[in-house]
């Protein structure tokens, strides 16, 4: 568990005891929310940018089916786990659980199954954790499915990979608005430029310059290309360490508990102005029966003279 997410956890499980027995309550499905988030890394691209290449070299072995079609036609979450095993998930939420082998045949099956859970006896993918990497269906992958994967992942995902493939030689503007999606959800990204092996040297920085012009033009000049060949795993696994998973969850819960925080205060304000309000009423109201009473006492006594 993260540092982060035992602290809200804990903070939540107090503020549950604080308020038991008061007509105040918090959300009560935040605290399994906290305990439960994931930190889910969507990679994004157009087909043939080679995703899964850069993913299988991550992996360590060829567990992601590429070729000269698209091949990744579901989201496939990629988890670290000693046994190797595939769960076809269904649309209905149930799950199917599969050999890896049984990857490339499913996914051909979109129809039937929601997303893919691929857990993988993998060094690099335990190296990553907590941060899930989801391998998404490209641009030219069928438009029903990468919308379909889009719109689940877009407001899951805490961070993007986007990677582009050098032979581009630029950002499409396909991927700029793609992109410009992920900070409409408020993610941030990682730009890989993919098969960088497959040009000179000269080449490669040439491409990532006019690359880096592009990102600072439209995005920021924080934002820079990472070249990533083929067989090269060790950018890649920089570049995913380099992502604070701390930061990340704080970033999921903290301005939803905050507003949170605000409409409570604000009931506690409300409610010990009523009391406030209803003491000074009483204070009144008995004042005034003491008047009243006196003024009958007075009559009663003049009455009896």
């Amino acid at each position: 568990m993260l540092n982060n997410q035992k602290k809200l956890s804990d903070y939540l499980k107090s503020l549950s005891d604080l308020l038991s027995g008061t007509e105040f309550s918090a959300n009560p499905e935040r605290l399994e929310q906290v305990l439960h988030a994931e930190l889910l890394v969507p990679v994004i691209g157009a087909f043939s940018a080679g995703k899964s290449t850069v993913l299988n070299g991550l992996i360590g072995k060829e567990v992601l089916p590429v070729g000269i079609a698209p091949e990744t036609e579901l989201a496939t979450e990629l988890r670290y786990s000693p046994e190797s095993y595939l769960l076809a998930v269904k649309k209905n939420g149930e799950e199917e659980r599969h050999s890896i082998e049984a990857l490339k045949e499913i996914n051909k099956k979109p129809g039937d199954y929601s997303h893919l859970r691929l857990f993988i006896d993998s060094p690099a993918l335990k190296e990553v954790a907590p941060l899930v990497l989801v391998d998404m269906p490209g641009y030219g992958s069928s438009l029903e499915n990468h919308n379909k994967a889009l719109a689940y992942y877009l407001p899951k995902g805490v961070h993007f990979i986007v990677v582009t493939s050098i032979e581009d030689g630029n950002i499409t503007r396909a991927m700029i608005r793609q992109i410009e999606d992920v900070k409409v959800y408020g993610g941030d990204f990682t730009f890989l430029l993919s098969k960088s092996n497959l040009r000179a040297s000269g080449q490669v920085d040439e491409v990532r310059r006019y690359v880096n012009e592009q990102l600072e033009t439209y995005f920021d000049a924080k934002y820079q290309a990472i070249s990533v060949g083929n067989q090269d795993a060790q950018p890649v696994i920089d570049a995913i360490k380099s992502i604070d998973p701390e930061s990340l969850f704080s970033g999921i819960f903290l301005p939803a508990l905050k507003n949170e925080n605000t409409d409570l205060l604000d009931s506690f304000t409300l409610a010990m102005n009523v009391i406030r309000r209803d003491g000074r009423e009483s204070e009144k109201a008995l004042r005034d029966l003491e008047k009243a009473m006196n003024r009958l006492l007075d009559q009663k006594a003049d009455a009896e003279q």
